[in-house]
């Protein structure tokens, strides 16, 4: 980032490079809770949904949200932010909650950051996936905890980085896929989508719900709560990531398997659509 960037801090714009002015570190505990908001053009996407998820995982640690910071305050803040970083093309947005020791509640912090395209795009050529065994995530951290799960991300990234890949699986167990570095895990085996067992508890993503409510309108055959390893991968007609910002992304290939690009490229126009159905009404 550079001084051109601000960020707003409490309710207040900064410059980034003054943050640091703003808050002593010493006061905040290691926990910090963060979400990301796709933007399309100025609109944040999902905004109820994720602060329902923020409230849950917020509950779950038995902190509170800051009493000041509201739904329709949360949105009022977004829209001065992309304004003063003139920023209307499409963009994440990002909140970061610390718990002020001293203050006994959250601090909070909003970061835009611009992106290429103001709807979810398809990537042609796919994305290379790789396995990451090197941690067994027995039990994966609550996504949004942001000094646990960062921490996997990235000794993922650097091996991924290493080997040439974009992402990686991470695993349950030896054989079992449980997540990975670029969102959910889908497969499509004769037209029926399948997405993994933990649709239920805090790592499923926004994105993933919208799309079952699509999947069900639309009458395509889906299933969840399924176990998927690497033989399922293997046997998959097509695989493909749900990420909450990037949105859905064809898997290309996973070891000596090739996949074809039908299902996400189906999924991915009828999002847009969904989305700009939302902006009209």
């Amino acid at each position: 980032m550079t001084d051109k960037n601000f960020c707003i801090f409490n309710g207040e714009i900064f410059k980034t490079s003054e943050l640091s002015n703003q808050f002593d570190l010493s006061n905040f505990q290691s926990i910090t809770f963060y979400t990301e908001i796709r933007l399309i053009d100025t609109t944040p996407l999902f905004l109820n949904e994720h602060f329902d998820y923020l409230l849950a995982t917020h509950n779950f640690y038995k902190i509170a949200l800051p009493t000041k910071l509201d739904i329709e305050k949360a949105k009022t803040l977004i829209t001065r932010l992309l304004n003063v970083n003139k920023v209307y093309k499409g963009g994440c947005a990002k909140l970061e909650f610390f718990y002020n020791k001293e203050k006994k509640m959250c601090d909070y912090l909003i970061f835009i950051h611009p992106l290429h395209s103001n709807q979810f795009a398809v990537k042609e050529n796919g994305i290379s996936i790789t396995s990451f065994k090197e941690r067994i995530c027995s039990d994966l951290p609550i996504r949004n905890i942001k000094s646990r799960f960062d921490i996997i991300k990235h000794h993922s990234r650097h091996n991924c980085d290493n080997q040439g890949f974009d992402e990686c699986f991470y695993y349950s167990n030896e054989l079992t896929i449980c997540s990975s570095s670029g969102g959910q895990v889908a497969v499509v085996v004769n037209d029926t989508i399948y997405f993994q067992n933990n649709t239920a508890d805090l790592q499923f993503l926004i994105l993933a719900t919208k799309l079952i409510d699509i999947l069900n309108l639309n009458k395509i055959c889906y299933k969840t709560n399924i176990e998927i390893t690497e033989n399922v991968l293997l046997n998959a007609d097509e695989v493909f990531l749900i990420d909450d910002i990037q949105g859905i992304r064809w898997v290309q290939k996973f070891k000596n398997r090739r996949y074809i690009n039908k299902t996400s490229k189906q999924l991915t126009s009828l999002l847009n659509d969904s989305v700009k159905n939302k902006k009209s009404n």
